[in-house]
């Protein structure tokens, strides 16, 4: 149990430091509620399987007390990482992918002064789907995948591995996140089908991600004396 609070505890923080710096920079949302409600029920969902993961022999080689004292410290530590990726996926997108296959290198803000009325809002509408669709997907792999990092002290799928009820539900809900800009249920969240060179962004980013949080893990553990 206290896994998943430490775990969800330092999501929901880093989620929510990104979606108030955005808000406070960005001339529109950078993902709106229903967007957020809908990744959180996913997300836990794939958390479910938490109960039935397995647990490094070290953790239960003696009787352990309940203890929730930690999990600000963990919060705080772990939560901020996945902020400094969010930004780096603003950025990305609001200055390259969106002008890219959007607004023909028209930035956001500078939309008015190329298009007008009808032809503008739907510009607009255009501009800020695809920007949401593309910290939709991000924030999922990034808030799913933490979970293999910090579920042990040890090193993620090499060391120490999640089971197979774990990997399953984290891959699917990626996986569903993942196409839900290319259906008409994305269209309906007001999505843009993401380009393939997205992906390419992506891939580094969240790898980047995971070996940062595996570091700050060990850093943790060092100053703490245990990481769970």
């Amino acid at each position: 149990m206290i896994k998943y609070i430490k775990m969800t505890a330092s999501s929901n923080f880093g989620n929510m430091f990104s979606v108030l710096a955005a808000s406070a920079l960005l001339p529109f949302l950078p993902m709106m509620s229903v967007h957020l409600i809908f990744l959180n029920l996913i997300y836990d969902l794939s958390c479910t399987a938490i109960p039935w993961d397995n647990v490094d022999e070290e953790f239960i080689a003696k009787p352990r007390k309940w203890d929730a004292s930690s999990v600000g410290s963990f919060m705080i530590w772990i939560g901020p990482t996945s902020s400094i990726f969010d930004f780096t996926t603003y950025i990305f997108m609001y200055f390259v992918f969106c002008p890219m296959f959007v607004s023909g290198g028209v930035l956001f803000n500078d939309l008015a002064a190329h298009y007008s009325g009808a032809e503008l809002a739907a510009m607009q509408a255009q501009y800020i789907g695809m920007f949401q669709a593309g910290w939709f997907v991000e924030s999922m792999w990034s808030q799913t995948l933490v979970i293999h990092m910090i579920r042990t002290p040890k090193l993620p799928f090499i060391q120490s591995r999640a089971s197979s009820p774990v990997t399953l539900l984290t891959m699917t809900g990626i996986a569903v996140l993942t196409v839900i800009p290319f259906t008409v249920f994305g269209t309906a969240f007001g999505f843009v089908a993401l380009p393939a060179t997205y992906f390419a962004y992506l891939i580094p980013c969240i790898l980047l991600y995971m070996v940062l949080a595996t570091s700050l893990k060990k850093a943790y553990v060092r100053h703490y004396g245990e990481l769970l």
